[in-house]
């Protein structure tokens, strides 16, 4: 039998090496975009892929206030999830985009550049996080277009009137100290001799705001204001005062009426304080209503949100990227 040519069986081998070196090269060059690809998204919602660049916007939001890494990703999770919840529905209701929606979407977008994007550094969070300039707008407008069905869902909300009274009411004795000032007239002196000395002079007659202007030891008339008529505010607001250091002194403060002068405090830093109550401002409730009932509207509107949020999470199919929350 012939031999084959020792050249021809060089050139063989080398061709099956090369066609073994591009095998691996094309299935090493397909895992690693198959690897990437994996890692592009952070979970799925009934089969949509949501972009982990938005999931790292979401934890970038959370301001640093939680430092588990993995817990901050588990928030961060389920607020991209709530996003989407929310942004789908846009079509069923009909809601879209307008041009003045587009100049807010502008004005989101040139503050985050504004907060976010480092040209002296050359460093750009937004393009860290993996968005590109194209995927990170249609994101802000996804974040406008939110706010307008969050606006349209809970226009529904009704509120009940008995509820906001009772809540009021827990309101006002929750903020009482915003609600009422008790302004007082103080004396501090060194030793309780003197204080007592000067309780005596004020029970026999004497004026408090005079011993107070000659005696204490807190009074410097070059450090008060004054009012529109030009004549010195020698009374403070009793929690501007070391009284306020004494909590229990200052619920007896606020049952006391206007001139009724303090029995002698002991205060923390060795002095002695007798207060006498100047005057009592407190805000009409009226004008406590009008600060308090947005904040109630706000609260019920929150709460009608979240209940639709767990009712549209209970109808869906939510997954995470086991290969991205497996990341340490």
């Amino acid at each position: 039998m012939a031999k084959r040519p020792k050249a021809h069986t060089q050139n063989n081998t080398i061709r099956n090496v090369a066609i073994i070196f591009c095998a691996i090269v094309i299935v090493t060059a397909a895992a690693l975009v198959w690897n990437n690809r994996s890692l592009s998204y952070a979970g799925t919602l009934d089969g949509a892929r949501l972009p982990v660049a938005q999931l790292n916007f979401f934890a970038e939001n959370l301001g640093g206030q939680i430092a588990d890494f993995d817990l901050a990703r588990e928030f961060a999770w389920g607020d991209l999830v709530d996003f989407h919840l929310v942004t789908r529905q846009a079509d069923d209701l009909g809601i879209a985009l307008n041009a003045d929606d587009m100049e807010e979407v502008d004005e989101i977008i040139a503050w985050y550049e504004s907060q976010w994007v480092f040209p002296e550094f050359n460093y750009n969070l937004i393009t860290s996080m993996g968005f590109t300039n194209s995927s990170f707008r249609q994101f802000m407008e996804q974040f406008v277009l939110r706010g307008r069905v969050v606006d349209h869902v809970t226009s529904f909300v009704e509120f009940d009137e008995e509820v906001f009274a009772r809540a009021f009411a827990d309101f006002v004795v929750e903020h009482a100290f915003d609600i009422t000032s008790v302004f007082v007239h103080h004396i501090t002196v060194e030793d309780a001799v003197q204080a007592t000395s000067l309780l005596l002079q004020h029970t026999e007659g004497a004026d408090f705001v005079e011993l107070m202007r000659e005696h204490s030891l807190t009074y410097n008339p070059e450090t008060l204001m004054v009012d529109e008529d030009g004549a010195l505010i020698e009374h403070t607001n009793i929690w501007d005062t070391a009284i306020s250091l004494d909590f229990e002194q200052v619920m007896v403060a606020y049952e006391m009426e206007i001139g009724q002068v303090s029995d002698i405090i002991a205060l923390e830093n060795g002095n002695f304080a007798i207060f006498q109550i100047a005057d009592i401002h407190e805000m009409e409730m009226s004008v406590v209503e009008e600060i308090f009932r947005p904040q109630f509207e706000d609260g019920a509107r929150f709460d009608f949100l979240n209940n639709q949020l767990m009712i549209w999470r209970e109808q869906s199919a939510i997954e995470q990227n086991s290969r991205i929350f497996s990341q340490n």
